[in-house]
């Protein structure tokens, strides 16, 4: 089992709740391959985009972000995007975030308007460094976290150990902008290019809330019984700020309440149960 699952029930930070409510028996698997591209999409909507005032204000909404996934690595060329939100209309370079792994590191960049190649926020973690291994095939928790301003670094979690690289940005990022496109798991957007092939599962994300290093430990420790976002417990806080929660077991559906549902994408998209264990 990853991590130790507390099992307890409580009150903490003003909240009841059971620490383990939600426990997948499947994941989303996205396999893909040369000319084969299997993916999730999601209709935009303003909770899933990181934007608060006027765009490129220097000012975005904090978030979190979080994962479960496998087979990090085993994307074609050892890259994979785990998933990107922007206009599918105009290619790469008009996004506003994208989680993506290649060569044995992972990235998250947050994209200002124009698209522009020094127009991004860009943080990663490279094999070697803090034990993040060069070829990952089993399963990792991921969470992503940032503060909102732009000229800070995001931090970058793996299996509750942090990682904060220094904040790699171009002169003139200020914030991200609202492109009104899709959020698609597995794939860059518009583009076969840098295809996800593994497994997800309880993707999970927070606006205006920025996880602690014990919210991290928490939400990690659920293990094979995945904490359920929506429920406080064990010092976590973060049940009232969800914005989307795919824990991708019975079907593609957000189960935070907000509607942001899936649909298969591309050649189709299947479930396996194969869980972290």
């Amino acid at each position: 089992m990853i991590g130790g699952g507390l099992g307890a029930s409580g009150i903490f930070n003003g909240i009841t709740g059971a620490s383990n409510t939600t426990t997948n028996t499947k994941s989303v698997i996205i396999p893909n391959s040369s000319g084969n591209s299997r993916y999730v999409t999601v209709p935009d909507d303003a909770t899933l985009s990181f934007v608060t005032g006027e765009d490129d204000d220097n000012l975005d909404a904090p978030f979190t972000m979080a994962c479960w996934v496998k087979d990090l690595w085993a994307g074609a060329g050892n890259r994979g995007t785990l998933w990107s939100k922007g206009n599918p209309s105009a290619g790469s370079g008009e996004l506003e975030y994208r989680i993506f792994a290649g060569e044995n590191r992972i990235y998250i960049d947050l994209q200002a308007p124009g698209g522009g190649s020094g127009d991004y926020n860009r943080t990663y973690w490279t094999a070697g460094t803090n034990s993040f291994p060069a070829n990952e095939t089993g399963w990792i928790h991921l969470v992503f976290t940032y503060s909102g301003v732009a000229g800070e670094a995001i931090k970058i979690y793996r299996d509750s150990v942090t990682y904060t690289h220094a904040a790699n940005a171009g002169t003139s990022f200020g914030g991200m902008e609202d492109l009104g496109g899709s959020l698609q798991f597995g794939r860059l957007q518009s583009t076969t290019a840098y295809s996800f092939n593994g497994n997800l599962c309880q993707v999970v994300f927070w606006k205006d809330w920025v996880a602690s290093q014990q919210d991290v430990d928490y939400l990690y420790a659920g293990g094979a019984k995945h904490r359920d976002p929506l429920q406080g417990a064990q010092n976590y806080g973060g049940a009232n700020y969800v914005v989307g929660w795919w824990p991708f077991d019975a079907d593609l559906n957000d189960h935070s309440g907000n509607g942001n549902n899936g649909t298969a994408a591309g050649s189709g998209t299947v479930l396996e149960s194969d869980v972290p264990s």
